[in-house]
């Protein structure tokens, strides 16, 4: 019996020594997550970013090479630019800065930051995201140019949480805008807007996304000729220099159909202003000849307009 009962005392003090060991090598569990929280994360609707201090606090000191968490928002109306963080070896508690960006939110809505860690999750304290009319950029040149392609550069001051469509309405058939998507996690994107040959008159372009809209009201204006320049006289053998002008600069390379009556040698039929230019300057030589004088007509014809110069060239 006295053998059996010290058999048991032995099996129990091996069981407590088991269990001792067992708590000495637990690994720290999540005790709490407090959110810094003196103000709202977003106050409105794409607020610049925001940083406040998350502090975890743990149940036990942290394990040798420290203790790893995840951080996860609840909603996606925030984005965390911080995602992995650890309390240092032997540490209890620990803070740290989070970065969160508003994105693209209706009403207003809680949120939380949930930590995890292999075998716990908690979550912070909530707080609260407004939402306030979308910023939305929408540059175009004023006026637009008849025949001109443009780039446009659509954005909005909050980042988009999924694939987001925008689209495009004209109140003037000669301008359309092609529909597109500001994708998830950006807060732009670049649209093609075309005007026709023949649009006149005004446009209206409204923008609509997450039911939000922005308008800009453009003038439409034909590109057109301003003058031919080039010397006033000149002698039989001699280059001159001419210069188309446009009135405004073009939108896309331009050209410009050209007509040499009287002495000229070798001139060219065509002549390109570049994007963004509004004139191009060229050479063109006169011909030889002895005595008198001739004129020497060049024409410059773009779209529905002509202009043109004269020259009075002298013989040798």
């Amino acid at each position: 019996m006295l053998d059996t009962i010290l058999r048991r005392g032995t099996l129990s003090a091996f069981v407590a020594a088991l269990g001792l060991f067992a708590c000495s090598t637990a690994q720290a569990q999540i005790a709490s997550v407090t959110l810094e929280n003196d103000k709202n994360v977003a106050e409105a609707y794409g607020g610049s970013d925001s940083t406040h201090i998350l502090t975890v606090t743990l149940d036990s000191a942290a394990e040798a090479g420290g203790h790893p968490l995840t951080l996860m928002s609840s909603n996606a109306a925030i984005f965390l630019t911080t995602s992995d963080v650890t309390i240092p070896e032997g540490v209890t508690t620990a803070s740290f800065p989070v970065v969160m960006t508003p994105t693209m939110v209706n009403p207003p809505v809680l949120a939380h930051v949930t930590v995890t860690d292999d075998v716990d999750t908690a979550d912070s304290n909530d707080f609260l995201v407004k939402a306030m009319r979308p910023a939305f950029t929408m540059p175009l040149a004023n006026p637009l140019q008849q025949g001109a392609t443009y780039d446009l550069d659509f954005g909005v001051s909050a980042r988009v949480n999924s694939d987001t469509e925008v689209t495009f309405s004209s109140d003037n058939a000669g301008v359309v805008v092609g529909n597109g998507t500001v994708t998830t996690g950006t807060s732009s994107s670049t649209f093609t807007a075309t005007v026709s040959s023949t649009a006149t008159g005004r446009v209206t372009i409204t923008a609509m996304l997450n039911g939000k809209t922005v308008s800009r009201t453009l003038g439409i204006s034909s590109l057109a000729l301003k003058s031919v320049e080039t010397v006033a006289t000149a002698t039989a053998g001699d280059t001159i220099s001419v210069t188309v002008n446009l009135f405004q600069p073009a939108v896309g390379d331009k050209t410009i159909d050209l007509m040499f009556e009287g002495p000229s040698n070798g001139a060219p039929s065509t002549a390109v202003i570049l994007s963004g230019q509004s004139s191009v300057t060229f050479n063109v030589s006169t011909k030889m000849f002895t005595g008198g004088s001739k004129v020497l007509k060049i024409k410059a014809s773009f779209g529905a307009v002509t202009k043109s110069a004269r020259v009075i060239v002298s013989g040798t």
